[in-house]
């Protein structure tokens, strides 16, 4: 720690001596730590946002909807909720042949209400919401809204293959560019996205980008050989470029703010040895800058495509296009 840090922190001889704090232990890597950095997309279908709604009218009555939500790859086997429904909520999903029935529990506990239901026939697949008085369903209708917030499907195909059914995310376009910092990076706002999803990059053209997914919001990996960080927080993601020589610099440059800071009260032996720390760290500079411009990205293109999805449901939350370019 230099000088400056030392009087800062009050470490220095004649301050209040305080122990160390604990550095936090790194947490234990997760078992997708080393997973494929391009993991093949699962197959997705966008279905309207009204499936994921129950609307209630001015009379508290549910809005009876039939909705269509198009046609899937191959003829449906079956569809299930994502994540499972747990036994003991106040919903439940009932499968038939050719039909899953959304079903209510009453306030008055009687017989389930049919809220709704997927039908298909071969690949065509319908939702319908049917009417009913959400004074009826009471706390249930709380729950089941809760669900549809973060929830997705999955229909299984009579050809073995299996389709997230989502509704529409958020849309977004980046194009990253080599700041005046040296480093490249970009961002766009996704405002309906929540934090600490998982994010999951396709490569679509250029440099070759290499990899780990995560569900934590933050992905990091490399793009011909640089090391690169995407981050999805507070609404938004951000591509950037990790550059440990540039985060010195801005390290070394606090260092010769807190020496300005504390110079003025220093005895004349104390200013002797700070002067000589700021000249070397001046010097460091200089030498850091020269070395983070003669490594700054030239001729890199690449463009990827960034998923945010619900690590539990699978379900799309946004989609961003990622354009990089030096």
């Amino acid at each position: 720690m230099s000088l400056a840090g030392l009087l800062l922190t009050g470490c220095l001889v004649g301050a209040h001596p305080q122990s160390a704090p604990v550095a936090p232990q790194a947490p234990a890597p997760t078992p997708n730590a080393t997973a494929d950095a391009n993991p093949e997309p699962p197959l997705m279908h966008q279905v309207p946002r009204r499936v994921f709604e129950v609307v209630i009218d001015g009379f508290k009555q549910a809005t009876s909807a039939t909705i269509s939500c198009g046609s899937l790859p191959a003829p449906i086997a079956s569809i299930a909720a994502l994540p499972a429904v747990d036994h003991g909520a106040g919903f439940s999903f009932e499968a038939s042949e050719g039909a899953l029935t959304l079903r209510l529990a009453r306030a008055d506990h009687k017989k389930r209400i049919a809220a709704g239901k997927f039908s298909w026939t071969g690949p065509e697949l319908t939702w319908n919401w049917n009417t009913f008085p959400a004074v009826d369903a009471g706390a249930s209708l709380t729950e089941l809204r809760q669900f549809l917030a973060s929830s997705a499907f999955v229909a299984t195909l009579t050809d073995g293959k299996a389709v997230v059914l989502s509704p529409p995310g958020s849309e977004g376009l980046i194009a990253a560019i080599v700041k005046e910092d040296g480093v490249m990076h970009g961002s766009v706002a996704l405002t309906t996205v929540p934090d600490g999803v998982m994010l999951t990059v396709e490569q679509v053209a250029g440099a070759a980008w290499i990899g780990t997914s995560s569900d934590r919001g933050i992905v990091t990996g490399t793009i011909d050989g640089h090391p690169f960080e995407i981050t999805l927080a507070k609404g938004v993601c951000t591509v950037q470029q990790v550059s440990p020589k540039v985060a010195e610099l801005k390290s070394l440059a606090q260092q010769l703010v807190d020496n300005k800071q504390v110079i003025s009260s220093l005895s004349a032996s104390q200013k002797k040895i700070l002067n000589a720390e700021t000249a070397a760290i001046t010097v460091k500079i200089a030498t850091l800058k020269t070395e983070v411009e003669s490594d700054r990205l030239k001729g890199l293109k690449s463009t990827l495509r960034i998923r945010a999805t619900d690590a539990a449901s699978g379900r799309v939350y946004g989609r961003v296009t990622a354009t990089l370019e030096s």
